[in-house]
């Protein structure tokens, strides 16, 4: 443009165009490759999202239709063994009322006959069932569908195996009387050489010494369950275009989009248009029990276009089928298509202005450029000049002399400049000082380190830290503060992370001069200075110790939180199931207890007997306890001493185990008395050392049981429940094989165990963890692995306590002859409760129904002297029952029995004037005397 390329005014113009087209050049390249950047992460991050949402969905339904396939079938075979239990049970009970209904009348011949006759018509199963009757001679008495048999021995019959049928079924009777016998068997319709498994279930019939049998082919039930549950399935949806689809291992279609396609042939070469063997991918994927994903491409229902598709699968081995389920991922692809065409159309029409702006920009800039740069030029002569004369005198500019304002600026600042260089080196020296205080002020630690981690500088905060002199601490690494099994790994990784990334930040424990453990948050840079010096390291240290050691505390609270919640719900689980085992024991105690009365003392069966009447007194009282542990229901606590049942546990477990393992004992006789649940301390007992046993089981070993009296004081306390005092120390030991911690952090959780199936229900310890802390105590174990294990409980010790010998005497039952209205809806039960009544002398009207127990004592009120009735009764409970009794008449007597009640208490029976409360299961002595207790007081009253 000009001659002269040298001068101000050319390079002025010229680099100001180049500059503008540089900058829109750059601006422009830049925002497209932004543009495209973002759109492709959008695009990647949208993809990825939802592939990762498809399988998780894909795998959760997936997941939930396998699990309702594995229940059906875990419920199938219980529902098929128990209909063919139920079903001899019928068989059974036909037998007995018909032998007992004419044994006076008929002889055995004519019984029997009557009996196969009543057996023979009656089929089930939808007509493959039927019962079969065999003598315990073998001898077949009953077989409706090959009555040729009937009236042989049978005891050489086998089975397709060569199994003895009969003698199978005899050993079954001989031994528990009843019970379940696999055989296998050819079908008649189908292929002789392919056998199939057939269950009966067999009950022995003592008054004919018969015993009846029914059985069924369990692939006959197992198919019809598989019909049942693909009914079920194949309805089922999810999403809007989702739908699960099932073949089996060998490739045929069993369901397929709502539409069973059982029996439509194989589908095992079914391949995509990229030659992806479909149904062979999905045969791979279920051979890993969690099931697998599979990729291919399949056409849509509504269009012929092949379409990416993802599928999840699974296995079902023990029938060999494939569940799955998939979805179709070319929706995000149209997103993200639209979404580009769109970005494109942006880019283009940006561009287009960008051109126009830039065309304006270079008119303008041409005229003013050319325009300035004139004066520019004339400005600098005229400074020129002057400037050659200050660098030969020590005078000043004249700022008059210059033309443009701009050089009139410079010519004053530099004449300021001459005179500020004397006032900047004092205002150094003066903020030199202020940010020194201002960094010896700072409460937090601020360092500089060398590129080998030692500190070579830190403000005075470092003593406060540390507890160092500042000499004491220069020169030495953050490492050294620390425990010395930690030091070289820190400094290393430290050092590594700060001079690759330039930055690192954590949190680190140290240790004072004082030996105080300090956990410092710091954050460290590395400085690379501008003049080419040596690098180096500085950061900032803030002191974060109460923050972690309240978190630490914390998170031991929620721990503890977490331990209360899991008992609260083993208690509620608890208190649901009592009632109705109350119900169960409650016959099976009855029922023994007049045996017991009935048969002479020398019987062989008075000790089965005997046996039998024990287990369900403690089955009774086991249930005692756990409702005692869910806080439902109240323990019965005094003042004891632990001693006696310590060695009364011992000598019972004594006989119950090896002799490899050694039991030895140190009770110290002189252990002070604690306030406890008698039961509940023989249950702390067993547990541990049951548990200790079963670690010694299989090696032998050691059993150590000691107690001794410990005084603890405030720092010696356990949990913070516990309080200083006195305490009875109870100590298992064994020599097992010991736990690792984290196993021994979860041994009281409610159902946690590491034993065998049959050895453990994981409910032990958290009963004795509930009872010891219900007691103001405290529990404690130690373990290493191959070292055994270590229990110690801490009973709180009773203060100004004193051992009382109570001599009670035996009561007797106690009869009575009054007229007593029963009311139960249970039926076993009310037949019980009868028989006990009537042998203790009472007249006894029973009733199932408590709206008919209302309506035979409205009929007439004076006819009965008392009312017993149970609690949990449909219709009217008993408590509603009692309301109306009282309506009609006020005085009656009414004992209310229950297995177990969150709403009924003896306080609230009495303030609804019932006058007894006994809790199920009763034995007879207790229900005798309750009645007489409620009874007499009645007639007390009236006197």
């Amino acid at each position: 443009m000009w001659k002269d390329n040298s001068s101000i005014q050319t390079k002025f113009l010229n680099k100001m165009i180049l500059i503008v087209f540089a900058s829109i050049g750059l601006w422009s390249l830049i925002w497209i490759q932004g543009e495209y950047s973002v759109f492709k992460s959008e695009s990647d991050s949208l993809r990825t999202e939802h592939i990762k949402d498809q399988k998780s969905m894909l795998k959760k339904e997936v997941a939930s239709v396998v699990k309702y396939i594995n229940d059906m079938k875990k419920l199938s075979e219980q529902k098929f063994e128990f209909a063919l239990k139920e079903r001899v049970d019928e068989a059974h009970k036909i037998a007995m009322n018909i032998y007992q209904q004419n044994i006076d009348s008929k002889d055995l011949p004519e019984i029997k006959k009557m009996i196969k006759d009543a057996l023979r018509p009656i089929r089930f199963n939808g007509g493959r069932g039927y019962y079969f009757a065999v003598s315990m001679e073998g001898v077949e008495q009953l077989y409706p569908v090959r009555p040729e048999f009937e009236g042989k021995n049978m005891m050489g019959l086998q089975d397709s195996k060569g199994n003895f049928v009969i003698q199978d079924e005899i050993k079954i009777i001989k031994r528990k009387s009843e019970g379940f016998v696999k055989h296998y068997w050819a079908k008649p319709d189908k292929d002789p050489s392919i056998t199939y498994p057939k269950i009966s279930f067999v009950k022995y019939f003592k008054s004919i010494d018969w015993y009846f049998g029914a059985g069924d082919y369990l692939d006959d039930y197992e198919k019809q369950i598989k019909a049942e549950v693909l009914n079920r399935i194949v309805e089922l949806r999810f999403e809007t275009e989702g739908y699960f689809f099932g073949s089996t291992f060998k490739g045929e279609s069993l369901f397929s989009n709502g539409k069973i396609t059982r029996g439509d042939g194989s589908i095992w070469n079914l391949t995509d248009p990229n030659g992806v063997k479909i149904i062979q991918e999905q045969k791979k994927a279920v051979e890993n029990p969690e099931g697998g994903f599979v990729y291919y491409s399949w056409n849509k229902l509504n269009t012929s276009v092949p379409s990416p598709k993802i599928s999840f699968v699974q296995g079902i081995p023990e029938w060999k089928w494939t569940i799955g389920a998939g979805v179709y991922l070319d929706t995000i692809e149209k997103t993200i298509s639209k979404n580009k065409a769109a970005l494109n159309n942006g880019v283009k029409n940006k561009l287009t202005r960008s051109v126009l702006i830039l065309a304006v920009l270079l008119c303008l800039i041409y005229f003013w450029s050319n325009r300035i740069s004139n004066q520019i030029q004339k400005s600098i002569e005229t400074f020129s000049l002057f400037l050659k004369k200050t660098s030969v005198d020590s005078i000043t500019i004249n700022p008059d002399d210059l033309q443009l304002k701009e050089f009139k600026e410079i010519a004053v600042l530099t004449n300021k400049m001459l005179m500020g260089r004397k006032k900047a080196e004092t205002a150094l020296l003066k903020s030199e000082k202020q940010f020194q205080n201002l960094f010896n002020s700072i409460t937090d630690l601020i360092y500089t380190q060398d590129m080998e981690g030692r500190f070579t500088s830190a403000n005075p905060v470092i003593q406060n830290f540390f507890g160092y002199d500042m000499d004491d601490f220069l020169g030495r690494k953050a490492s050294d503060f620390m425990e010395p099994e930690f030091q070289s790994d820190f400094n290393s990784r430290y050092l590594e992370v700060v001079k690759n990334q330039g930055y690192h930040e954590s949190i680190a424990c140290y240790f004072k001069k004082n030996k105080e453990k300090i956990y410092l948050e710091y954050k460290s840079f590395l400085v690379k200075p501008d003049d080419g010096g040596e690098p180096y390291i500085t950061g900032i240290g803030r002191d974060v110790t109460e923050k972690i050691l309240s978190k630490k505390r914390l998170e031991k609270l929620e721990k503890q939180i977490i331990q209360t919640q899991k008992l609260e719900a083993i208690g509620t689980l608890a208190g649901g199931i009592a009632h109705d085992f109350n119900n169960i024991l409650f016959p099976v105690l009855g029922h023994t207890e007049m045996l017991l009365e009935d048969i002479p003392e020398d019987s062989p069966f008075h000790t089965s007997l005997n046996q039998i009447y024990t287990g369900a007194i403690r089955a009774r009282d086991l249930v005692k306890q756990i409702l005692a542990f869910s806080r439902q229901e109240k323990s019965e606590l005094k003042l004891m001493k632990i001693q006696y049942l310590i060695k009364e546990v011992l000598k019972l477990i004594r006989s119950s185990i090896p002799t490899t393992i050694e039991i030895k004992q140190d009770i110290q006789a002189d252990c002070g008395v604690i306030k406890a649940d008698p039961m509940q301390i023989h249950q702390v007992i067993m547990n541990l050392t049951t548990n200790a046993y079963h670690a010694m089981e299989e090696t032998g070993g050691k059993l150590k049981v000691s107690l001794n009296q410990v005084q603890l004081g405030e720092f010696d306390l356990i949990t913070p429940d516990m309080e200083p005092g006195s305490y009875a120390c109870l100590s298992v030991t064994d020599t097992g094989i010991g736990m690792e911690k984290n196993i021994t952090d979860q041994i009281f959780n409610p159902f946690f165990t590491t034993k065998k199936q049959g050895k453990g229900t994981g409910m032990g310890l958290s009963v004795v963890h509930g009872i010891v802390k219900s007691m103001g105590g405290a529990i404690q174990v130690y373990s290493e692995p191959g070292k055994g294990t270590k229990f110690h409980v801490y009973f709180p010790i009773e203060k100004n306590s004193f051992e009382e010998l109570n001599i009670q005497t035996e009561e007797l039952i106690q009869p009575g002859d009054e007229r007593i209205l029963l009311v139960d809806d249970e039926e076993a039960i009310i037949t019980m409760e009868k028989q006990m009544l009537d042998r203790l002398g009472y007249q006894v009207t029973s009733r199932t129904s408590s709206i008919e127990a209302l309506e035979a004592f409205r009929a007439n009120p004076d006819k009965f002297d008392m009312v017993i009735t149970d609690m949990a009764m449909p219709n009217m409970p008993g408590d509603k029952l009692a309301v109306e009794l009282t309506k009609i008449r006020a005085d009656i007597p009414i004992l209310l029995c229950t297995g177990f009640s969150e709403t009924m208490s003896e306080e609230k029976a009495a303030s609804l004037g019932i006058k007894g409360f006994i809790l199920k299961p009763i034995v007879m002595k207790n229900l005798s005397l309750k009645i007489r207790e409620v009874l007499d007081k009645k007639t007390i009253s009236s006197d």
